[in-house]
C-alpha cells in the first residue's frame, strides 16, 4: 500500500455569542483528508479520520465499480460478507467503519481514496479501540504513521503477533511477534492508514492521548 498525501487543516472560530456584552464561547476543530494510492486488488487500510456518521457510502462514497470491501466481525472471529460497489451504490450503504477499524478493500482499478473528516484527539480521555482475545483487525484511529509501539503508542502483551499486507505481493509479509518483551525483528514501522491483523490472547485496549493543539 502507498500513501500520497496527508494534509490537516485546524479550523478555529467563534460558535456563538450569548448577548453583547457575554463572554465569546470557541470551538475547535480540526480537519483534513488523507488520499491513498490503492492498487489493483486486496490493500488493508484502516478509516483514519472521523466522517459524519462513518457509513461506506460516506467515508468512500465514489470508488471504482465492482471494488469491494470486507469486514471481520470480532465478536464471531469471521469476515462478515462481502460489500460491493454495482451501479454506482453500496450493497449495504450504511455498513459502518469507525476510525482504527481495519478493513481489506478490493480495488477492481487502480484508483486514489480519499478520506475526509475530523482527526481525533483525546481532548477529555484517551483513545480507545478495544481489543478482544483472538483476531483484532485494527490501526491507528489517527492519520499518523511510525513505529507501532514507539510513535503510534500500541502497548503490546508478551505473545501478541502482528500480520501486515503486501498489496504488492497480495500477501502477508510474516507473522510478527513480541516475546520476552520486544518485537522480533524490531518495533514495526506502520504506514499512513495502514491496517493489521492482530493476535491476542488476552483482551485489551489500545489507546492514545494524541493531541494537535
Amino acid at each position: 500500500m502507498r500513501t500520497k498525501a496527508l494534509l490537516v487543516a485546524a479550523a478555529l472560530g467563534a460558535t456563538g455569542i450569548a448577548t453583547v456584552m457575554a463572554d465569546p464561547v470557541y470551538s475547535v476543530n480540526v480537519v483534513g483528508f488523507v488520499n491513498l494510492n490503492l492498487p489493483v486488488g486486496y490493500s488493508l487500510i484502516v478509516n483514519p479520520l472521523a466522517a459524519t456518521n462513518n457509513a461506506i457510502s460516506t467515508i468512500l462514497p465514489a470508488p471504482p465499480e465492482g471494488s469491494s470491501i470486507y469486514q471481520w466481525d470480532t465478536a464471531n472471529q469471521h469476515f462478515q460478507g462481502v460489500n460491493t460497489f454495482a451501479f454506482g451504490a453500496w450493497d449495504i450503504p450504511n455498513a459502518q467503519i469507525q476510525p482504527g477499524e481495519a478493513f481489506f478493500f478490493l480495488a477492481a482499478e487502480a484508483f486514489t481514496a480519499t478520506f475526509v473528516g475530523e482527526v481525533r484527539q483525546a481532548t477529555t480521555t484517551a483513545l480507545s479501540t478495544p481489543l478482544v482475545s483472538g483476531y483484532n483487525f485494527v490501526g491507528s484511529q489517527v492519520p499518523m504513521a511510525g513505529a507501532l509501539t514507539g510513535v503510534l503508542t500500541y502497548t503490546p502483551d508478551d505473545g501478541d503477533s502482528i500480520y501486515r499486507w503486501n498489496a504488492a505481493a497480495q500477501g502477508y509479509f510474516g507473522v510478527i511477534s513480541y516475546v520476552f518483551g520486544d518485537w522480533d525483528g524490531g518495533d514495526p514501522v506502520m504506514n499512513l492508514s495502514e491496517g493489521m491483523v492482530l493476535l491476542r490472547s488476552a483482551p485489551g485496549a489500545w489507546t492514545s492521548n494524541f493531541k494537535v493543539q
